[in-house]
């Protein structure tokens, strides 16, 4: 009797091995990882993300040589549903011994089929600013446009301490043919404005990604893009500048993830509502005065 419930114990303990491992139950992957990260992230309506650029570089034009350190540091509020996102920090420059600081805010949310921007640049007033019609939504959710962007994602075999948080670490690239059209869409938006990428040879870029996931549970702590072969890659396009040479150490944006359920509800300031009201009352006016018009 015993001997029986021996074998059939073991029978039993061999076919669960060989049911996980043929259904990967239990392994972590960077296809499982990024799933579970996904899901995780639905259902968070608020969150925070620290977001910075750094950008080291030198420059050289007909003999003079110069060197460039920029970057931005800007704190993102976020309501996913209503969309809502708000940002405060400032953009820097350092150049010749000088450093240049330049406080910016702004609020952007959908209201349909537009999407309205609200920005303050320094102490001056609050502008507003209407998307007709846009293709996408409102950068509320950037790890989902950051997600949807990576390829060729690979777990590393180590997990990494990242601000006392156990995280895994994934690396990839971002997919330059996504971005070669998001080029030609702001082009069609901006025309000149954007007409720098216009000959850009996205075949010849790589842009790295890494993501940090925290090991517990499961959601973003760090994402990680280093941005210098696009910028490489733009000033080689640049063909009216023969004598202008670029050396990038780096160009790298982070983007912090924190406070997850825990920014409640994004709120707009009276001088936005005042300008909201301003808006109403210029818009009631005018269809007024074409009523009025079409009467006469």
């Amino acid at each position: 009797m015993k001997k029986n419930l021996w074998k059939y114990g073991c029978t039993l303990l061999a076919g669960s091995i060989l049911i996980l491992n043929i259904t990967g139950c239990g392994k972590v992957t960077a296809e499982s990882l990024m799933n579970s990260m996904s899901e995780n992230m639905s259902k968070v309506n608020d969150y925070k993300i620290d977001m910075s650029a750094d950008l080291n570089a030198s420059g050289s034009m007909s003999g003079v040589t110069l060197d460039v350190q920029a970057g931005l540091d800007i704190a993102l509020q976020l309501n996913v549903e209503p969309q809502i996102l708000y940002a405060d920090g400032n953009i820097w420059f350092k150049t010749l011994g000088m450093e240049q600081k330049i406080d910016v805010a702004s609020y952007s949310m959908k209201e349909d089929p537009d999407i309205i921007n609200y920005f303050q640049i320094g102490k001056s007033e609050w502008k507003r600013n209407t998307i007709t019609n846009p293709e996408n939504d409102p950068d509320v959710n950037i790890y989902n446009e950051l997600t949807d962007l990576s390829v060729n994602l690979e777990l590393e075999d180590h997990t990494s301490q990242l601000e006392d948080i156990e995280c895994y670490k994934l690396k990839g690239l971002l997919d330059t043919n996504a971005l070669r059209k998001m080029a030609d869409s702001l082009y069609d938006q901006f025309d000149e404005a954007a007409n720098i990428y216009k000959d850009v040879n996205w075949a010849e870029i790589e842009i790295p990604i890494e993501f940090y996931v925290s090991k517990k549970e499961k959601m973003p702590v760090k994402i990680s893009v280093e941005l210098k072969p696009l910028l490489m890659g733009l000033m080689k396009s640049i063909d009216d500048q023969k004598d202008l040479s670029i050396n990038c150490d780096h160009l790298t944006l982070n983007f912090i993830y924190s406070s997850f359920g825990e920014i409640g509800t994004i709120s707009l300031p009276q001088e936005i509502k005042d300008i909201q009201t301003e808006k109403t009352s210029e818009a009631m006016n005018s269809e007024t005065e074409n009523i009025t018009t079409k009467t006469i």
